[in-house]
């Protein structure tokens, strides 16, 4: 077997069967196995210690408000996404009402780059499908969703600010069908991060929930030389479609074990 990454000992793991005592093993940012000793090895580039803690698919969160940019005197990406790993939750979808709200493909770019130097946690960003031209550049930046809000423009600034909302019928569907004419969200799909619970390990200066979080999905693709071992666990149910992950942002992510 390939050195492995990640060794998480000790813990609990979820299951399609509930919780089994099981190790993890990790390569590539995969699980590519859950078994006990002598199957897998003892060491990893990483060791996590996990006994007496339950290890859980981490939450994703498709609807949330992060307001960076604009108004982080509410909330950042920092304090967002800090909250999300304390909870569990280890992708965060964000929404356009932002300011300046992302209804182009520049606006998009900005925010992801802004992100991805600042969020603790995997994140994706639904911006707003209001210009029609703006929607295939849009579309092929990854994100999950486009969101428009049906409303009137009153000039506010909050919560529904100029640019992410249209109250024309005609102009809706216009958008929709540009949307749907797009190869959109090619690559947007997320499967959930690993988590484990460990009491020792909150964000500096912060009071949190004991989580751990990690990128690597719950896909996994045993090797050959493992299936059929006696002490190897895993779901065969699993297929290779299900191995795709779109982890398209922290280069941040938390990692408790450092």
């Amino acid at each position: 077997m390939d050195k492995l990454d990640l060794l998480v000992k000790g813990g609990e793991v979820w299951t399609p069967g509930g919780f089994i005592d099981a190790d993890i093993a990790v390569i590539g940012g995969k699980i590519v196995a859950l078994g006990k000793p002598p199957v897998l090895p003892d060491t990893a580039e990483t060791v996590i210690d996990a006994k007496g803690k339950k290890i859980i698919p981490g939450l994703i969160d498709t609807h949330t408000h992060h307001r960076d940019p604009g108004f982080t005197y509410k909330e950042d990406i920092t304090t967002a996404t800090m909250a999300a790993a304390a909870g569990g939750v280890t992708t965060s979808i964000g929404m356009p009402n932002v300011n300046p709200p992302t209804t182009t493909v520049e606006r998009y770019r900005a925010l992801v780059e802004h992100h991805s130097k600042n969020a603790i946690v995997d994140f994706n960003h639904n911006p707003s499908g209001t210009v029609p031209e703006e929607i295939p550049g849009l579309a092929k930046e990854g994100p999950l969703a486009f969101k428009i809000f049906m409303v009137k423009d009153t000039g506010r600034d909050y919560p529904h600010m100029p640019g992410i909302g249209i109250n024309n019928n005609g102009e809706l569907f216009k958008c929709f069908e540009t949307v749907g004419s797009t190869d959109a969200f090619p690559s947007a799909t997320i499967l959930p991060s690993l988590t484990a619970i460990s009491a020792s390990t909150n964000p500096p200066g912060v009071q949190t929930s004991p989580f751990f979080t990690s990128k690597s999905t719950l896909a996994m693709s045993p090797p050959s030389s493992f299936r059929n071992s006696e002490n190897l666990l895993y779901d065969p149910r699993l297929s290779e479609s299900n191995q795709r992950a779109y982890s398209p942002a922290s280069t941040q992510i938390l990692s408790l074990t450092h």
